[in-house]
């Protein structure tokens, strides 16, 4: 139960700052005239992007674990750690994906 707690302590720490960043930005943009918008989203972004377990990115993408575990070696997807977890950004699991040519 412990180990529970803490990841969801760990969790809701996450959320916070990332709420206290996104008012700091606002307001910085608000306050000076150095965020236009495409910066402001980029920003945003970048510390809004959903994580997603490997078995999350493997359920997204509708695939085994070991097929994300090679794809992450051959530097098809990105993953990011943190005491020991692997994590993948959904926005980059997205972006990973090649459109194919319709016939």
């Amino acid at each position: 139960m412990k180990n529970k707690n803490s990841n969801f302590s760990q969790n809701n720490e996450a959320i916070q700052i990332r709420k206290i960043v996104e008012q700091v930005v606002e307001e910085l943009k608000l306050k000076s005239g150095l965020f236009n918008e495409a910066n402001y989203k980029d920003l945003k972004s970048e510390y809004s992007d959903k994580l997603l377990t490997r078995k999350e990115a493997a359920q997204m993408l509708k695939v085994d674990m070991s097929t994300i575990h090679n794809w992450t070696k051959r530097n098809i997807l990105t993953s990011y750690g943190i005491g020991g977890r692997v994590y993948y950004k959904e926005s980059e699991i997205k972006n990973a994906l090649i459109k194919l040519n319709e016939k």
